[in-house]
This record gives structure tokens, C-alpha cells and sequence, in this order.
């Protein structure tokens, strides 16, 4: 007679093994090409890397740079180097390598008129960048920027903008994390209290004692959870409510200390794509709440009563016109409108697309 407890590990066993043979064989693809100037000469040593993840290169003699072990899925590639225009280009990985070769344009002058901020401002504009760009929580206070001196300011009509033409380094000794930053654009509007910026950033993981990488753990297990990467990815898995998530449709058109609000599952606002890209097709505002007990409790999509809530602290409005992919990751930043929550959560507490929470 067969031993249950043996026949129960080896079939544990299997599953295990076939599992991981099937997480490797996702995660194998290839990215690779050729950076070329514009007469189609090779570019060495231009900065390749994928936004927002660990992925960095430097093309060789050739121009040639290459990323592997890269899952199915969307990535934005980010070529820069000095003396070209950097070139972003969004690339499609379909359960198969590819190549993708891309051309470097000379930088152009550029000859837009502004209003330099002079020494005198430089501290206070310094601080009011610093808040609404690395973020308003504790991990963001903590973060520091090495290199300051490569931050361009101007002024013009209440709006402070700020870029910069190489890389914004950042370290961040609460996750662990040293980040590259090529800021495009940075606007703060004092009159409308709005901020808006984009750009491309790289990770790279800091070195640290034993002690300090259990703590880096723990530390981005939090920044994690409840976080816009974590709502994504389980908007794209289809299931925000095991994950913890409560979400409501905004019924008013402006957002006081009482909303009114529906429940709505993630099928009435997604439309699946194909087997990588998942759309955000609801153009109104949503409002997320991340309450694991409460999403279990009592939380039901059915409900069509208007629901009235205080707009607190921990909510979070969000709204999107654009595409996600299983990593997090969403196209057209454009359209993209955080509020609340996640609003303070900036770069101090943004994570690699490789994290995944064990």
C-alpha cells in the first residue's frame, strides 16, 4: 500500500518543480539592438535601460546593448547620452526575444525663453521641489539628493519649473534603493497648488550588512502594500477585492470632505487587450481604499445605493485613460490624475517593477 505522506510530498515535489520551469520559461526573453547616431554610425557608451526597473546597459564599440530574462509584457526603453536628444520608445514583448534598434538625434539648443531663478531663491525653490518630488512621507524626508548642482530651475507666472540634462541621483536608505532620476519636466503651480513631472528612473540596489537588507525586506513590504504598483496588479489579475482593495466610482464632480460614491468591480472600467495589456476604460474618477478586513467583511460590487464617505487621509483618487501590464506598469502618464493617498507617495516610496512581495 503506497505511503500517503510520501505520495503527498512527491506530488508537492512535482508541482514545485513544474511551477518554477514555468516561471523560468516566461522570464527568459531577450531585448537587445543597436543605438546608431543619425548616419546610421554606431553609438558606444550611450546609457540603455528600462524604465522603472533594475535594467541598465551601456551599448560596446558596436552600439549593441541587451537585456535578458525579461518577462512578456510592456516596457518603456530609454536611451540617453551626452550631446543627443534621449529617445524613449514603448516596446511590446510577446512570449518571444526581440530586436529592437534604435537612433540617437544631436541635441538641438534649446532656445525657449525663461526666467533663470537666481542664488538667492535657488534654497527655497530647492525645498519646494524636494517636497512635491520626492514625496510627503517618512521614507521620502529620509531620501537625499546627491547632485543637486544638475537641477535647472525657472519661474514664469506663478509655475516653478524644473529638469535636468543627466541623471538625478537619489539614495533612499529606507528601501535600499539608489535611484537615477533623467527629470523631463517638473511643474508646480503655487496658485492652483498642482505638481506634475515625468521622466525615466533606474534602481540600483545599496550595499548594505545583513542586518540592514532584513530591514530594506520588511521596509518595502510596506511601502508595497496599498500601493498604486500593488492596486495594478491586481486590477490586471482581476481581483482587488482578496488583494484588499475597495473601489468606488466618484458620483461628484468636485472632491469635499464627503463624496458620494458606488461600488465597482475592476470588469465594469478594464477591457482585456490581448495577453499582456489590459486597458482602464472608465475616464471618470475612482476612489480606493486599501482595508483587507473590510474588503473580506462586507464588500459587495452589487450595490447601487449611493454611498456617502468621508474623503480621508488613507483614500486614494485615481483616474487613468491608458494601459497596464501584469507588472504595474501603465502607458500615457498624460492622462494619469492621482489624489490623496497616493498622492504624497512619490519618489521616496516608489519601487523596481522586479519587486515582488514573498
Amino acid at each position: 500500500m503506497p505511503n500517503l505522506n510520501f505520495m503527498k510530498t512527491y506530488a508537492l515535489l512535482l508541482f514545485l518543480i513544474l511551477r518554477y520551469f514555468n516561471t523560468f520559461a516566461q522570464d527568459d526573453f531577450t531585448l537587445s539592438g543597436t543605438i546608431l547616431d543619425e548616419n546610421s554610425e554606431p553609438l558606444e557608451a550611450a546609457t540603455v535601460f528600462i524604465d522603472g526597473s533594475k535594467q541598465l546597459s551601456k551599448t560596446d564599440a558596436k552600439g549593441h546593448y541587451s537585456f535578458t530574462g525579461l518577462a512578456s509584457g510592456g516596457y518603456q526603453l530609454v536611451v540617453n547620452m551626452v550631446g543627443y536628444g534621449s529617445a524613449k520608445q514603448d516596446i511590446l514583448i510577446q512570449d518571444k526575444s526581440l530586436v529592437f534598434n534604435l537612433k540617437l538625434i544631436a541635441k538641438a539648443q534649446n532656445l525657449r525663453e525663461v526666467v533663470i531663478v537666481g542664488d538667492g531663491q535657488r534654497p527655497k525653490y530647492l525645498n519646494t521641489f524636494k517636497k512635491f518630488f520626492l514625496g510627503e512621507s517618512e521614507n521620502a524626508k529620509r531620501c537625499k539628493i546627491l547632485n543637486l548642482e544638475v537641477l535647472n530651475f525657472s519661474f514664469e507666472k506663478q509655475i516653478l519649473r524644473a529638469s535636468t540634462n543627466d541623471f538625478l541621483i537619489i539614495d533612499n536608505p529606507v528601501l535600499g534603493y539608489r535611484i537615477k532620476y533623467l527629470l523631463r519636466d517638473f511643474q508646480y503651480n503655487g496658485y492652483l497648488e498642482t505638481t506634475q513631472y515625468h521622466g525615466e528612473c533606474i534602481f540600483e540596489e545599496m550595499e548594505g550588512s545583513n542586518t540592514q537588507k532584513q530591514l530594506w525586506h520588511h521596509n518595502r513590504r510596506e511601502a508595497y502594500f496599498g500601493s498604486l504598483m500593488h492596486y495594478l496588479r491586481s486590477i490586471y489579475k482581476g481581483d482587488i477585492k482578496s488583494e484588499g482593495f475597495l473601489t468606488y466610482k466618484v458620483l461628484n464632480n468636485r472632491l469635499p470632505a464627503e463624496i458620494n460614491v458606488n461600488p465597482i468591480a475592476p470588469k465594469q472600467f478594464t477591457q482585456k487587450i490581448d495577453s499582456n495589456l489590459l486597458k482602464i476604460k472608465y475616464k471618470r474618477r475612482l476612489y480606493i481604499i486599501y482595508n483587507k478586513e473590510l474588503a473580506a467583511r462586507n464588500y459587495s460590487f452589487e450595490k447601487k445605493d449611493r454611498i456617502v464617505m468621508q474623503f480621508k487621509d488613507t483614500g486614494s483618487v485615481f483616474s487613468t485613460d491608458g494601459q497596464i501590464d501584469s507588472k504595474g506598469n501603465y502607458f500615457n502618464y498624460q492622462a494619469l490624475l492621482i489624489q490623496g493617498y497616493w498622492g504624497r507617495k512619490r519618489i521616496g516610496d516608489q519601487l523596481p517593477y522586479e519587486y515582488i512581495p514573498d
